[in-house]
């Protein structure tokens, strides 16, 4: 990757705060593949590139502005439509911060949870105010190890944060205009999936129930989505996964809990989702909570 997609590039990150930042041009096919944050809100702003965006049942086609709020446990992933230089500023929100933040009169986790996703756009007013916001951050990042950066930076975090709840929040009437609505047998496809991905389902039968070839629903769902189906799948089995690694169970269980039949295959498929086996990956969380 050439230095020109690198310059701005930065990620909030080692001073293991609930609250992360991350600013980054790179090169379209850069673009993440489907994923979720389990116990995290992600806000995403959109500032150059040719992208459109896939979150919960909706699709949007990105310009300069354009936000996206999704909340812990729902699948996203940007798409991308043409190679060229795609920057954006992502912040990750632990819903602990969001419930600390909140007050009686300023309940930013009851608003939040009203949204499962929803894009919105900021108009250049508000989006230069927080780029001066994000500059800021970058600021403290770099002196973090002055005294007060540390608290600094959080704050400056919490304020950017703050004012783009205040703009969604006096523009709720705006939410989620210039979306793609799925057609409904993709919302059908996606729903049938949601409550059977537990079971010995195939892209085959899904397209039985469904009354449709399987080429057809194949076709329908990556052009609407950006993802096969059978991603699909496996990213819920993947969802679930990591959830009930939380609630401890055991790797074995939740292998054909989840609708794997075979371990080997199990343990690949977490590995190259999460880069981390299910076996490290649960001493990890242990050993966090003994801390």
């Amino acid at each position: 990757m050439s230095t020109d997609f690198q310059e701005n590039n930065y990620t909030i990150e080692e001073l293991n705060l609930p609250i992360s930042i991350s600013h980054v041009i790179s090169k379209g096919e850069d673009c993440s593949d489907l994923h979720i944050h389990s116990d995290q809100y992600e806000i995403y702003v959109f500032l150059r590139g040719d992208i459109d965006y896939f979150a919960g049942n909706i699709r949007k086609h990105l310009v300069r502005g354009d936000a996206l709020i999704v909340s812990p446990n729902e699948l996203h992933r940007p798409y991308l439509i043409k190679e060229t230089a795609y920057e954006r500023v992502i912040i990750h929100v632990n819903q602990d911060v969001i419930k600390k933040l909140s007050t009686p009169v300023s309940n930013i986790y009851r608003f939040l949870e009203q949204y499962n996703c929803c894009f919105f756009h900021l108009p250049d007013e508000i989006l230069n105010q927080f780029l001066n916001n994000e500059r800021m951050i970058q600021q403290y990042y770099n002196t973090k190890n002055e005294f007060g950066s540390d608290i600094l930076l959080e704050t400056w975090l919490s304020i950017t944060l703050i004012h783009l709840i205040q703009f969604l929040q006096k523009n709720q009437n705006k939410v989620n205009e210039g979306i793609t609505v799925f057609p409904d047998l993709v919302k059908n496809a996606i729903q049938y999936v949601d409550d059977h991905y537990t079971e010995n389902i195939s892209v085959a039968s899904i397209s039985r129930y469904l009354n449709i070839s399987s080429s057809h629903l194949n076709h329908l769902f990556k052009y609407y989505t950006g993802n096969t189906l059978w991603n699909y799948v496996i990213s819920k089995r993947m969802l679930m996964a990591h959830k009930m690694i939380l609630e401890q169970k055991s790797i074995t269980e939740i292998c054909y809990a989840v609708g794997f039949k075979n371990y080997s295959h199990f343990i690949k498929t977490f590995t190259k989702t999460f880069h981390v086996s299910p076996k490290k990956y649960e001493k990890e969380i242990l050993t966090d909570r003994i801390v």
